[in-house]
């Protein structure tokens, strides 16, 4: 079982009420809020700002991320040594497109160097760009967070040090939903079990009987879109976002979840750990 829980949050989402999601048994990442600026096309997060919060809060996570900018290698490496000049210690975050030459000077800069540029969807040659970075690292005694990153096989084959993904709040947001199958370790579609709009066109099959057994799902909430995106469902979203974490951290990955609502994670964490230790 998971003895510590991995947590992504981030300050462009939460800002300084990221402090609150700290807790003993929990490795808190930090993300800046890049990917937010980026979306916005606007500085929703500044450097003043999430540098005076560092500093007063920096100490309690794991680790926290450079405030680059996403198309700016210029802006990011300032923002990196303005941080670092304020006794900070950021993980700096090589963007896909960059010169090599950038990674390894990061390298050389922090213990842990992030991969950006691969949550973006549409953009072409990402797996070949994710393996070369990554054997080039390896090579070079790099370690890399992979942002944005959960694809199981991918991270089984690269191995990077640790990733982070958030994929599991597509329930709540478009009604998506992939949930780990543990004895196949795969994620697997709800949809490509049973259509929600048609839910007689995919015959059950032992592979979900035995799925549903595992998390207590009825085949009649597995079909419901909207089951999956009440409580229960997001319950059920977290707990198989664990059970993954479980198997990537025997692969030594370390697979942070991103945290929509830090209560209810907390709560489903708390069920976990009972659940595991009883």
């Amino acid at each position: 079982m998971l003895r510590r829980l991995n947590v992504l949050v981030s300050y462009g989402t939460l800002g300084a009420r990221c402090a609150e999601v700290l807790r003993p048994d929990w490795d808190v990442l930090l993300d800046s809020g890049a990917f937010t600026n980026f979306n916005a096309k606007r500085d929703v997060v500044t450097l003043p700002a999430y540098a005076n919060f560092l500093t007063e809060y920096g100490r309690g996570f794991w680790r926290y991320m450079n405030l680059d900018k996403i198309g700016d290698g210029d802006t990011g490496r300032r923002h990196f040594e303005m941080l670092r000049a304020r006794g900070l210690t950021p993980v700096p975050v090589y963007q896909r497109g960059s010169p090599l030459s950038e990674l390894v000077d990061m390298g050389h800069a922090s213990d842990l160097v992030g991969v950006g540029g691969l949550a973006t969807k549409g953009r072409t040659g990402k797996v070949d760009f994710i393996h070369a970075v990554s054997a080039f690292a390896r090579a070079r005694g790099i370690r890399l967070h992979l942002l944005g990153s959960g694809h199981f096989q991918r991270l089984k084959t690269v191995r990077p040090f640790s990733s982070d993904c958030s994929d599991h709040n597509d329930v709540g947001r478009y009604g998506n939903i992939r949930i780990w199958d543990p004895r196949r370790r795969v994620d697997v579609d709800v949809r490509g079990y049973a259509s929600i709009t048609h839910p007689k066109a995919t015959p059950m099959s032992l592979e979900l009987a035995q799925i549903m057994k595992f998390y207590g799902i009825t085949l009649a909430q597995w079909r419901d879109r909207d089951w999956w995106s009440s409580a229960p469902g997001r319950r059920v979203a977290l707990l198989a976002r664990f059970h993954k974490a479980e198997c990537l951290e025997r692969l030594g990955v370390k697979f942070f979840i991103a945290v929509g609502d830090a209560e209810e994670t907390a709560n489903v964490w708390d069920e976990y750990v009972a659940a595991r230790a009883a």
